[in-house]
Parts: C-alpha cells; structure tokens; sequence
C-alpha cells in the first residue's frame, strides 16, 4: 500500500523541525557551558610575585604569590588587558559596602593595577 505524499511530506517535515529544534538547543547549551567555564587558554598562572597597586596615596606594596591563577576578563583598546581573581576568606572581612549606582548599571567593578617587582628586559 502506498502512502499519499501529503502524509509522507508532513512526516518528514515534523522530523526535520525536531531535528532542528534539538540543534538549536545543542548549541545555545554549548555556548552556555563554554561562558560558564573558562578554557584553559583563558586562565594563567604566574610565574613571580606581581605588584599590586593600592589606592591613590597607599605608600604601602602589595604582593600577589607567584601560582595565583588569573582569569581573563576582557582587552581593553588601550592595549591593557583585564584578568579576575578569586580569593577564599573565613568569615567575613572588615569593610564597607559600596552602594551601586544607576550609572553603575547593576554593576561594579573597581579594578586596580597589576606589575612586575622589576622592570622588564628591553625587548631586541
């Protein structure tokens, strides 16, 4: 028995919309993973002690140990790029809390200058 050509179309249509359907789904759960966690291109471990600069008129230096992992954020046009940190603390620390602003859009980020203790070699 032969079937009409209409049902056969709709099947295969139906088949092909699912078919679709799933790969859309695939890759919007793809780029979800791929935002959630970094490639480890994305992630270094530095090999010395960098400077970590304080607020405007701390005389005072800063160290962050040499192994600390630091997540790529974001290059900036200027030529500087911007990496992220993450520190365990028991309890919680001392501080203030920083109210957000609405020129903060929800918000905030305050990030402070990383160098080497030394200056680097000239490049040949």
């Amino acid at each position: 028995m032969h079937t009409p050509p209409t049902r056969t179309r709709g099947r295969f249509l139906r088949r092909a919309c699912f078919a679709l359907l799933f790969m859309c789904l695939g890759a919007v759960l793809g780029i979800a993973l791929e935002r959630l966690y970094p490639k480890a291109q994305d992630m270094i471990s530095t090999r010395k002690a960098l400077v970590i600069d304080g607020p405007m008129g701390d005389d005072q230096a800063y160290l962050l140990p040499p192994g600390t992992v630091l997540y790529y954020d974001a290059a900036m046009p200027e030529g500087h790029v911007r990496y992220r940190a993450y520190f365990y603390y028991r309890g919680m620390p001392d501080g203030d809390p920083v109210p957000l602003e609405p020129k903060h859009r929800g918000s905030l980020i305050a990030p402070t200058w990383l160098s080497s203790p030394e200056p680097d070699e000239p490049a040949l």
